[in-house]
């Protein structure tokens, strides 16, 4: 059992009493979807349903007892008098069943079972809200960066309307300008709307009413260098250690229970039994008749059957082999996206360094080509041009270190189980 992933289910009560104001943190939103969050509590009670389940198959080795009274009607007559009515308590302990031996481990198995599936879903909800939380964000500085382009564009249709006035443009020019800011205003709104949406979104996953208002804290720079990691090591670890290992090993094992119970169905089935009873008596004296105990132990077996139960036995196994390979091919698809998430993390590290580069040199050009359009040396398309590169660098460098930050958690959540 993978014990690392206790944590999600052991602080489940804390977090579902988080509270936030208008601000909310990456973690505030993580806790808020493990405490209060629909999928959440679906997941919570998926997990306490396999483990009813669990209940059920121990109780099987348990002794039970059942009442039985029969009434045989001896006379035509209405009046209860005279007819027969038998009384019987029957106790009945399995001493040998495959089944109920199979149903035993099958109940161990289902704990871990349930254990490990509300791990991995809890996880995956803890992913699924960060990757959420990243795309709002990515959603606010877009916004952020066209409100400032717009707000700079308008500064310069003014000075381009001076130097119109002073005959150092063209009309032509201004006309760019005037269009630029349109442009920008229209694409301006497009962002505004992802965000809104976006933001439903997630105030949706975490169960929070639409109307509050709310804004993200942004997140820190990754400062952590991933090709220091031991790639190799990481995967080798989690393969031994990983939730997902353990939770098709045990879908496995529960293949092979399976397997046992249908066995069971063409093996005897050994029981000791008890009963308390009277013989057949009158209705006047339906409960004083003579009451007396007999023991005994029970075997059963089926004999024939055509084959029915041979078949289904040979069905089982035959599925037991297809789900351990399939659950090998699980494990080692698992094993290799690990691989994959790394080098796209690698990808992201080494696209900041390019994009920082990419957004300072459009910084520097924008600054020269400002210098140029107003002293008359350029047209306002190269202006225009140079202006649109610097907010497109800037928006590309801000969401890749977002996307940078997700991608790294995911493989870190990954190679620690």
């Amino acid at each position: 059992m993978n014990k690392k992933t206790l944590v999600l289910v052991a602080t489940l009560c804390a977090l579902s009493a988080v509270t936030f104001s208008s601000e909310l943190t990456l973690n505030q939103a993580k806790s808020i979807a493990l405490g209060s969050s629909y999928t959440s509590q679906i997941n919570i009670n998926n997990s306490e349903v396999l483990n009813t389940q669990r209940i059920d198959l121990i109780r099987a080795v348990l002794p039970n007892a059942s009442l039985n009274s029969l009434y045989s009607p001896q006379n035509s007559r209405t009046t209860l008098s005279g007819n027969s009515i038998s009384n019987q308590l029957s106790i009945v302990q399995p001493i040998f069943s495959s089944s109920i031996f199979m149903g035993v481990q099958g109940a161990l198995n289902a704990k871990d079972i349930s254990f490990d599936s509300l791990n991995q879903n809890q996880k995956t909800l803890v992913m699924s809200v960060e990757s959420q939380y990243v795309k709002v964000l990515q959603d606010f500085n877009e916004v952020g960066v066209l409100k400032d382009q717009i707000k700079v564009n308008q500064e310069n249709l003014k000075r381009s309307l001076a130097l119109l006035q002073m005959n150092m443009i063209v009309k032509s020019d201004l006309l760019d300008i005037q269009y630029q800011v349109a442009q920008a205003q229209t694409i301006l709104l497009t962002a505004q709307n992802t965000y809104d949406s976006d933001m439903l979104n997630l105030k949706n996953t975490l169960n929070i009413p639409s109307s509050e208002y709310i804004t993200l804290v942004p997140l820190p720079k990754v400062t952590d260098d991933i090709t220091k990691r031991n790639l190799d090591q990481d995967v080798a670890n989690a393969e031994n250690t990983s939730n997902v290992k353990y939770l098709n090993d045990n879908y496995a094992y529960q293949s092979s229970v399976d397997m046992g119970e249908g066995l069971s169905n063409i093996l005897p089935t050994i029981a000791l039994t008890g009963t308390y009873a009277t013989g057949g008596t009158n209705w006047p004296n339906a409960f004083n008749g003579s009451w007396g105990w007999s023991y005994g132990v029970s075997l059963s077996m089926p004999i024939f059957d055509w084959g029915q139960n041979i078949s289904a036995y040979q069905m089982a196994k035959k599925n037991v082999n297809s789900l351990k390979m399939t659950t090998q091919q699980n494990i080692d698809n698992y094993m290799l996206s690990i691989r994959t998430e790394y080098n796209t993390v690698v990808q992201y590290q080494n696209m900041e360094v390019a994009l920082k580069v990419q957004y300072e040199s459009a910084k520097e050009n924008y600054a020269a080509q400002k210098e140029r359009y107003e002293a008359g040396l350029i047209t306002s398309i190269d202006f225009m041009t140079a202006e649109n590169n610097m907010y497109s660098s800037q928006i590309l460098l801000k969401n890749n270190e977002l996307n940078l930050y997700y991608n790294y958690d995911l493989y870190m959540s990954m190679i620690q189980g």
